[in-house]
């Protein structure tokens, strides 16, 4: 499977699930099974995703080179992420009056993408020469700070926003440890990121530029998708099918399509120039 017939089947995809969410909003659609089944749609696409980064991963030799490794994690933190939303479709449907269903096995599973997707970036950011961003003492001091100020806008839109303050922490503890969890996770993801790549710009070779800026923007999205969501869910207005469900699709879309064009023909000048040649030879 050649990485253009990939792309295709993901922009198709996305496409169609957009020109689908379009006709929801322009029709003020809500809490019908229309809506979820939308939902179902976005659980196909994201665990298709994460199989086409899988078939990049193969190229690579899985799990014995570096771009392999960081291909193979991103594209499992997809598949788990897309396996966390078909399980919501199933509890949506099972019981249409609740719009967020009530079990945390969900919030588990979805969240099991945040440390798939982490170390996937890391040894990606290994295998493309990356490797030099954090020596600098400011650098880290500058990465930990950007990661506290993240969190912290988070910390006012969800809890002092969104739900009145120290009210927020009357609901269930699970509740709030996923809620402040994903806006955490989502905002180390992104910050670890923005550093270890934008520090180490001039190490990267030219060819895996574009692929690891769509990753970045991927992580971006992500971060933001997640925010609101519990934004909106926390002031009662968040229903399937919600213009907040548009970012987790254009997320998934960015995610697979940055995997894909790290195909090994493509890529493999920018990893001899890195040092570190994909293993074995990859062919299409």
């Amino acid at each position: 499977m050649n990485k253009k017939f990939k792309l295709s089947i993901i922009i198709a995809f996305s496409v169609l699930l957009f020109l689908y969410w379009l006709a929801l909003a322009v029709t003020n659609t809500k809490a019908h099974m229309i809506n979820y089944w939308w939902q179902a749609g976005l659980a196909v696409a994201v665990v298709l995703f994460g199989i086409f980064g899988m078939i990049s991963a193969k190229h690579w030799g899985w799990l014995k080179s570096g771009v392999g490794q960081g291909v193979f994690f991103i594209s499992l933190g997809l598949i788990m992420w897309g396996i966390g939303q078909a399980g919501w479709t199933y509890f949506v449907i099972k019981d249409p009056s609740q719009q967020t269903p009530p079990t945390h096995i969900l919030d588990v599973i979805y969240s099991s993408s945040i440390p798939l997707w982490f170390y996937g970036m890391y040894k990606l950011s290994q295998a493309t020469g990356a490797r030099y961003g954090l020596r600098s003492p400011w650098a880290k001091i500058g990465v930990v700070g950007l990661i506290l100020v993240m969190f912290a806008i988070s910390y006012y839109l969800l809890v002092v926003v969104a739900r009145g303050g120290t009210a927020y922490f009357q609901q269930p503890f699970w509740a709030t440890f996923f809620d402040l969890g994903y806006a955490a996770g989502d905002a180390i993801n992104l910050t670890l990121a923005l550093a270890i790549f934008g520090l180490s710009w001039k190490f990267l070779g030219g060819r895996f530029k574009r692929p690891i800026l769509l990753i970045l923007l991927g992580f971006a999205v992500i971060y933001l998708a997640d925010l609101l969501f519990s934004f909106y869910d926390g002031k009662g207005q968040y229903y399937n099918g919600h213009w907040v469900d548009l970012l987790y699709l254009l997320m998934a879309a960015i995610f697979a399509g940055g995997l894909c064009l790290l195909d090994p023909a493509a890529a493999h000048h920018a990893a001899s120039a890195a040092q570190q040649p994909p293993t074995p030879t990859p062919a299409d």
